[in-house]
């Protein structure tokens, strides 16, 4: 049963991963300037983007569809850049606006569904704040949008980007946003944390199994005709072999070197860093402005509760075998 939690859990952790390149921040209501993000996309530091886009939440607004006579209620936002940027693989049929398109928009399927009775309505028209768009995207997930190209002259509450596998330097990227936008932003989600302590989760958790099945290992060697060799060896093994285990999965977790202090002492860098990420968790947990950010928090959140019950599971389970291991050395010692 272990096994197979694990195996779940592995699942979820490497949904969380898909959104490790996601970083997106924050700002009040129309404080980033059009010109601001165009000098940002048309600067040297832009190479070190995947994608970028910023966007505008317009409220809650009403769609028609004059060809089916319905309406139904969607999230409006306004969007200027590449959506890929903020949607990632979220994108269930149709394709990505561009830029330089105009009329155009993205729906998601739900919306899609109720107002044409189909899944893909990719080439339909839509109407929405007196203005007809043609759809040419279908979006997945949960919530109600729409999103459409922003206006010449627009002002925008957010930035979100994709960094680029080869960056692994969150900050890095977000002092670059503050030199274009400003500095004065709010909430910042940076997808490289939670997808890297997921990981790192996931292999603490693979430790704590392997050092419960070498200890299992030699409570069932301590029966053999050399009890103390074999059962001390597989004991010694399984904690060795979980130790790099645990050090692997730091190495490979993808956490970047934001999340390393000058010196190993430092503790006020642990301290500031902890204060920092459970307010930015506290923040997402209350409330995620698209679906990719509702998708990797809740895989965050799986991954998090159901790693910590294995591990105590694990670890209960492994005190257990040391237990009888020592009560079979006491016997032996006795006879």
């Amino acid at each position: 049963m272990l096994i197979l939690a694990d195996l779940w859990l592995l699942s979820r952790t490497q949904a969380s991963g898909n959104h490790s390149g996601y970083l997106s921040v924050r700002y009040g209501e129309g404080q980033i300037l059009e010109d601001s993000f165009d000098q940002l996309v048309d600067s040297e530091e832009a190479k070190k983007l995947a994608s970028a886009a910023v966007w505008k939440d317009n409220g809650r607004e009403e769609i028609s569809a004059e060809q089916t006579g319905r309406k139904e209620k969607a999230d409006c936002y306004s969007m200027k850049g590449q959506p890929e940027a903020v949607f990632g693989k979220t994108l269930r049929s149709g394709r990505y606006f561009l830029s330089s398109e105009t009329g155009v928009c993205l729906l998601d399927e739900k919306t899609a569904i109720a107002l044409f009775g189909v899944k893909d309505a990719t080439g339909n028209e839509v109407k929405t704040g007196g203005k007809t768009y043609r759809i040419t995207g279908i979006l997945s997930g949960e919530d109600a949008v729409c999103i459409i190209p922003a206006e010449k002259g627009s002002t925008f509450d957010g930035v979100t980007v994709r960094r680029k596998s080869d960056n692994k330097s969150v900050q890095s990227i977000v002092s670059i946003l503050e030199v274009y936008m400003g500095g004065s932003h709010g909430e910042v989600i940076d997808g490289q944390f939670y997808s890297a302590t997921a990981k790192i989760v996931f292999a603490v958790n693979l430790a704590m199994l392997c050092a419960l099945l070498c200890t299992a290992a030699s409570v069932v060697a301590g029966k053999t005709t050399k009890p103390a060799v074999l059962s001390r060896s597989l004991s010694g093994a399984g904690w060795i072999v979980a130790l790099l285990i645990i050090i692997l999965g730091i190495a490979f977790s993808g956490l970047g070197r934001d999340y390393l202090p000058t010196y190993w002492s430092d503790f006020e860098f642990y301290s500031n860093l902890w204060k920092t990420k459970t307010e930015a968790v506290r923040m997402l947990a209350t409330f995620q402005q698209f679906w990719p950010e509702q998708q990797m928090y809740n895989s965050w959140r799986q991954v998090m509760g159901a790693g910590a019950a294995l591990v105590g599971i694990a670890a209960l389970g492994t005190l257990y075998r040391i237990v009888v291991i020592q009560r079979c050395r006491l016997k032996r010692i006795i006879k």
